[in-house]
């Protein structure tokens, strides 16, 4: 073993190895045969154990947080969970098994850290060298686990060395990566977050509908009967779902298949939805998946371009008229057919035609009431000569429940309907699906009408449903805006798809329904041998007024705008700002009615719903809030520091093994009697009762403190 001496080892070699005379040990020669170091040597079996389990371990953890992070974030986005993953969210497990993987890595990082250590400090005796005031420490930090702190505070004169440098950049390296994931559970947690998460499975019994025979209606029970009516259920009778309104919105699935577009058609397309049977907002809104029996609808509305022919028009009052005549529409139109036949053409060479009269009252422009933009509209039934087409496959489909309504929309006061004159002087024009009368021989006379021919038959049956969602949905109310002392209707139209055309289910915060390729053989009633009363659309229709109570119209309607409600035919202030509000934004009559029927058939399904008396079994999951990863940026500052730290260790190591070739970690007596002969005997024998310290100043005092060594 030869020590050298940074500045003046040429000038006094005797001094790099101490006399045999002033040698701590005797000068007698060891007879012991030397033999090769090993790896086994080199690391010791108990350290080479140590670093194999902490590493398995650090990959142990590695491994499972990463299944954990990838499961969360994937389960958050909707996709299903893993039957051990769901039981540790069950359990509130989670949190604990980050915080033991933490505590893991966080005691196989120190473990690992303690082990390159000795090795670095092995690296600096035998490749770089070390002044003699190092030597002890260094030497001894070969036999014990240490800390890096340690052997960069005892090496910090070496920086300037450019053998010493490499070595001493290890140790940082492996202090800071240590220090970090001391920390390693609080930067994991800020991975965490609140996340709305499918649940498990529910499997129950859900009810789906009214029993037929314990409803109390003349069709079905002899009301002269005592014992039938007594309890029986009237569905016919009591709320009227046009003149009240619900205080929320109730969320629904849907299935929508887009219509072709064709010339003076405003038409929704199917549009099939299934009404959720839970009466409970909060499971409504969490609802994630339900397989059983729903009642499901076809909201399809169609509106077209009719002929209009005005028969008589007269004033009730100064905003409110009374108009009649007959609408005509012609049967090319792809969803619609004619019931019994339409009537021939008499100007034509070909074609045919469809007829009804219609009767209605119609809103006027009021100087005692600003308009505020609305539009003067009202909705009146016409006789039902006309059904929609059911596709094959499709819901259940009775043509005779079609229902056939003209929409009106008017401009214009009473003087100036007074003097607009005969109808027949005004010019006829159309725009998509309205067909326009206005009286434009008067120059500054703005009275006109435009109408639209609607459809609808939104037919309820029973069916066996798949509905799901990847995140909850909601169930939003009107609000009222003082400033503009309107309602505000957005998060409703979004609802119902009127606001937004390109709104994506979840950005509605509706459910999915799939759909059947035949759904006549999906129908409940026959596969549970029982008769339900499909009550919801006609008890809708109850509501509606049969005829003008307060004016001579015979034809039942309903007017849509907001100062209406004084008269019978007037509806809910909230239904009437929802419609004008779609009607408004989109000019889509269809669209308009479409949201407006959904909402009153909904409260009407909803307010029978408790009293439901038919069941089948049903399997849905709810949402549940749980304390889960949902993003992965903590998991990917723990994971690139551990593998910095791996990739110090591993270097470490291979140069430990490769650069030193007497060191052998954990053994004591060999690193003492590596280092003895490189001291003098007197520092030896004066340092046995002194601080470092002292030793130090001595070694100053007697030119020897910068003496660079080896051991070799």
């Amino acid at each position: 073993m030869y020590p050298e001496h940074e500045s003046d080892e040429a000038r006094h070699p005797s001094e790099h190895v101490p006399s045999e005379e002033k040698s701590f040990l005797a000068s007698d020669k060891s007879t012991l045969p030397k033999r090769r170091r090993s790896a086994l040597d080199a690391i010791g079996p108990l350290q080479l154990v140590t670093l194999v389990t902490s590493s398995i371990s650090l990959f142990g953890s590695v491994i499972f947080l990463s299944a954990l992070w990838k499961t969360s974030i994937s389960v958050s986005s909707g996709q299903g969970a893993p039957e051990l993953w769901q039981t540790l969210v069950d359990r509130k497990w989670i949190v604990r098994a980050v915080t033991i993987s933490s505590v893991v890595i966080r005691i196989s990082v120190a473990v690992q850290v303690g082990l390159v250590t000795p090795m670095i400090a092995s690296l600096l005796l035998e490749r770089a060298g070390t002044r003699v005031g190092g030597l002890p420490m260094l030497s001894v930090m070969r036999s014990v686990t240490s800390s890096p702190h340690q052997l960069i505070g005892n090496s910090l004169h070496q920086l300037r060395r450019k053998t010493s440098l490499p070595f001493l950049c290890l140790a940082l390296v492996a202090l800071l990566t240590s220090t970090v994931l001391q920390f390693a559970s609080t930067i994991l947690l800020s991975d965490f977050g609140d996340q709305s998460l499918q649940g498990r499975a529910i499997s129950t019994n859900v009810t789906f509908g009214l029993n037929r025979l314990n409803m109390r209606s003349s069709l079905i029970l002899d009301l002269n009967n005592t014992d039938d009516r007594a309890g029986a259920i009237d569905p016919y009778s009591g709320v009227n779902y046009w003149k009240s309104s619900p205080s929320t919105y109730p969320r629904f699935a849907e299935w929508h298949q887009p219509a072709g577009a064709e010339e003076g058609v405003a038409d929704t397309g199917l549009t099939y939805r299934a009404f959720l049977p839970f009466s409970s907002s909060d499971t409504r809104r969490s609802l994630r998946n339900f397989t059983g029996v729903a009642t499901v609808l076809d909201f399809r509305t169609v509106c077209v371009r009719p002929n209009l022919t005005i028969q008589g028009a007269w004033l009730v009052n100064d905003d409110l008229l009374a108009l009649d005549g007959f609408a005509e529409w012609e049967i090319e139109y792809s969803m619609l057919s004619h019931w019994p036949k339409p009537v021939p053409r008499t100007n034509l060479t070909s074609g045919f035609i469809t007829k009804t009269f219609f009767n209605c009252t119609v809103p006027l422009d009021s100087s005692r009431i600003r308009s505020m933009g609305f539009w003067r509209i009202t909705l009146c039934r016409t006789s039902d000569a006309t059904y929609l087409k059911a596709p094959q496959g499709g819901l259940k489909s009775l043509p005779f429940l079609t229902n056939s309504y003209i929409l009106i929309n008017s401009t214009g006061s009473e003087e100036q309907w007074i003097d607009a004159g005969d109808f027949t002087d005004w010019k006829a024009s159309s725009n998509g699906s309205w067909t326009s009368l206005s009286a434009e021989r008067l120059d500054s006379n703005p009275s006109s009408f435009s109408a639209t021919m609607c459809f609808i038959n939104p037919s309820p049956s029973n069916y066996d449903v798949n509905i799901w969602a990847t995140t909850d949905g909601i169930e939003p109310s009107l609000t009222w805006d003082p400033t503009t002392r309107q309602f505000n209707t957005d998060a409703v139209r979004r609802l119902y798809d009127s606001l937004d055309p390109q709104s994506t289910r979840e950005q509605r915060g509706i459910l999915t329904l799939d759909n059947h390729a035949n759904w006549t053989a999906q129908l409940a009633d026959p596969k549970l041998n029982v008769s339900t009363l499909d009550f919801v659309w006609a008890a809708t229709l109850r509501g509606f007024e049969t005829n003008n109570a307060d004016y001579p119209t015979d034809g039942g309607g309903a007017l849509l705008t907001p100062w209406s409600d004084r008269v019978a035919q007037g509806i809910h202030r909230a239904h009437i700002a929802l419609f004008q509000h779609v009607i408004r934004s989109t000019h889509n009559p269809a669209l308009a009615l479409q949201t407006l029927f959904t909402v009153v058939t909904q409260s009407a399904y909803y307010d029978f719903l408790p009293q439901f008396d038919v069941e089948a079994p049903g399997l849905y999951t709810v949402s549940a809030v749980a304390n889960i990863p949902y993003q992965g940026t903590g998991l990917t500052i723990v994971v690139a520091i551990l593998a910095i730290h791996a990739l110090v260790v591993g270097a470490t190591t291979t140069l430990f093994l490769v650069g030193t070739n007497v060191s052998m970690l954990g053994n004591a007596w060999q690193a003492v009697a590596q280092v003895v002969r490189l001291v003098d005997r007197d520092i030896l024998e004066d340092a046995s009762l002194m601080r470092d310290k002292n030793v130090l100043g001595i070694l100053k005092s007697s030119g020897r403190a910068g003496k660079v060594v080896k051991v070799s």
